[in-house]
């Protein structure tokens, strides 16, 4: 049986497999529930199971595994639980809106040092400030957010981010060269200042691009860098490397696609 996606929040869980429980959750008694919990308790005794921690909620399992949330006792089918819980609008938007304030700052930090080093991107530090907001920061003693729904932002966002940060070869088809950038949001970022370079002195263009430019999603930042500036995102390839690597006089740094690994790894392929 296929495992699916599901949400379990951020508490660790346990993925009990093999296992059949003669009751229904969804009409448990007190004492079904309490017999259920130690039969679970022996049973992960027993095969020393160890808890599954969710990424950012998250979690893959077979449909008929049994999830127990040991720190509320809580115990459901994987079957029931759903791939995507209903978002809190106020929430989602909350979110939104101190992301980009965050990678605002960020950004301006970036600018004002030319020594700016950190292990993390300017995106995925405003993605951090995120994780740790739990109130509504607009006004003194905001309201509780939705938990759930800052799971399920900070998951989309953080994939978003691997799809943009990825290694990957870009060829520029106008001229046949291979850019410098070796991943989606660099190319991005200098593809938008181009862009707004050639507005300046524009005060209501400027403004009306870069307001555009803020509101561009994943596939939005694909069509322009593809369609407007004519790039062509590559997967790292042994040939395409080396291209890369002949046209820019200088090593690659960031290693070749995984289908590409899996390939020179089969057995006959010379390593």
């Amino acid at each position: 049986m296929n495992e699916k996606e599901i949400f379990v929040g951020n508490q660790n869980v346990y993925v009990i497999h093999d296992l059949e429980l003669d009751v229904e959750f969804d009409y448990i008694s007190q004492e079904e529930h309490t017999a259920a919990i130690l039969e679970l308790e022996e049973h992960i005794h027993e095969q020393r199971l160890q808890p599954t921690v969710p990424d950012n909620g998250y979690i893959n399992a077979h449909e008929d595994a049994i999830i127990y949330h040991t720190e509320s006792g809580t115990i459901h089918y994987a079957s029931s639980l759903e791939s995507n819980p209903a978002k809190d609008q106020r929430t989602e938007h909350i979110l939104h809106q101190f992301y980009k304030d965050c990678l605002s700052f960020w950004n301006q930090e970036k600018e004002r040092s030319s020594g700016f080093a950190r292990a993390k991107s300017p995106e995925r530090l405003a993605v951090q400030d995120v994780s740790f907001l739990k109130h509504d920061p607009t006004v003194p003693i905001g309201d509780l957010l939705d938990e759930n729904t800052k799971l399920a932002w900070l998951k989309d966002k953080n994939e978003e981010l691997d799809v943009l940060e990825k290694p990957t070869v870009i060829l520029d088809k106008q001229t046949g060269g291979y850019s410098i950038y070796t991943n989606m949001e660099d190319l991005f970022e200098a593809c938008k200042q181009n862009t707004l370079n050639h507005l300046a002195g524009l005060e209501d263009e400027y403004a009306y691009q870069l307001g555009e430019f803020e509101a561009f999603t994943l596939k939005d930042k694909e069509v322009f860098i593809t369609d407007k500036y004519e790039y062509a995102l590559l997967e790292p390839t042994q040939e395409n490397i080396k291209e890369w690597e002949t046209f820019h006089y200088t090593k690659w740094k960031h290693g070749v696609s995984n289908h590409e690994t899996e390939k020179s790894s089969e057995p006959g392929m010379e390593m």
